[in-house]
């Protein structure tokens, strides 16, 4: 690390940003690309607009500013759902993203003289991944739709059935000449490193459609007007899954590329940039800590975010956190 004094985190996350459709491979994101050159890039991580750049700058800039600051960008995430994850309009928000919330918040940040004081943190939710109206399972092909109630379907189909038709349902889903590229679970028997077993809330009966592949219960849902060309929610083991991790600042090393990790770990390294006791969680230091410049720990000490999310905006105490959605 650098000196040990408390430090400005800006993370700001993008919905649905892949992670293998940016840098010239189908999208050009030269911004994204000037932050992995004077910071660091992740492969991939396993699963704007310039008056938000304002607020949050008249907040670093103000008499008492924020230690943390989150920016969420609710694009290109819809695009990619309207258009298709190879479709030139989904193509084009990357590009916006990149240009007007990417490009936009790192020359206000210069232009402030931060860009050497904070570390920025650009990561996303998800990928996206085509779809298709000929890449469909009909449910209700298979089991009587009667016997059920289907509570989620796309990507992933949570099945509840009617009291004592559990078996009689798994039995006609699991059986020989059953939909081929579709996966089907137990409660119980839900892979244990899922993490999403152990709750009233899941359901008796869990599908799962092969990658690019959707169910749903009838063909109501794929009429015309209806259908979305892009998705994303398939299990977070598959690559299609994956998404960003671009990152710049006092704490980090120039020109490194890091190998893959948990999302998970985003949140232990941003306690630990920030200077606060993370509470109890699932991610590790064991990976991220490489981006360092030094690999150890900075000293305890209070740091400053700042969030910011379409939604609502969150003032807290120095990192700059921005969400995109893919």
């Amino acid at each position: 690390m650098p000196a040990k004094e408390p430090q400005t985190v800006i993370l700001v996350s993008m919905d649905g940003m892949p992670w293998n459709l940016i840098s010239g491979k189908f999208a050009n994101t030269p911004n994204l690309d000037r932050v992995a050159k004077k910071g660091v890039k992740a492969e991939y991580i396993k699963t704007v607009v310039p008056d938000r750049v304002d607020r949050v700058m008249s907040w670093l800039k103000s008499d008492d500013p924020p230690r943390f600051v989150a920016l969420y960008i609710d694009q290109p995430d819809w695009k990619g759902h309207s258009g298709g994850a190879l479709s030139q309009e989904y193509k084009e928000s990357i590009e916006q993203v990149d240009r007007d919330a990417v490009g936009y918040l790192l020359d206000q940040l210069e232009e402030e003289s931060f860009i050497d004081k904070v570390n920025v943190i650009f990561v996303s939710d998800h990928n996206m991944v085509n779809t298709s109206s000929k890449r469909v399972i009909l449910l209700d092909q298979y089991i009587d739709s009667s016997t059920y109630t289907l509570t989620e379907s796309g990507s992933i189909g949570h099945i509840w059935p009617n009291e004592g038709k559990l078996d009689e349902i798994y039995n006609n889903l699991t059986k020989p000449k059953t939909p081929d590229h579709l996966t089907v679970y137990k409660k119980e028997d839900i892979p244990e490193d899922y993490h999403w077993k152990h709750n009233r809330r899941i359901p008796p009966i869990y599908v799962e459609p092969d990658v690019g592949w959707s169910v749903f219960m009838s063909n109501a849902t794929v009429e015309p007007g209806k259908w979305v060309r892009g998705n994303h929610g398939w299990p977070p083991q598959k690559a299609e899954t994956y998404s960003i991790l671009f990152a710049q600042g006092p704490a980090f090393k120039v020109g490194y590329e890091i190998e893959p990790f948990s999302i998970l770990d985003l949140y232990p390294m941003m306690c630990d940039l920030l200077g606060i006791e993370p509470r109890p969680n699932n991610g590790s230091m064991s990976i991220i800590k490489k981006m360092y410049k030094e690999e150890e720990s900075p000293t305890a000490g209070q740091r400053s975010v700042v969030t910011w999310s379409s939604r609502a905006l969150v003032a807290c105490t120095a990192a700059v956190v921005a969400l995109i959605s893919l």
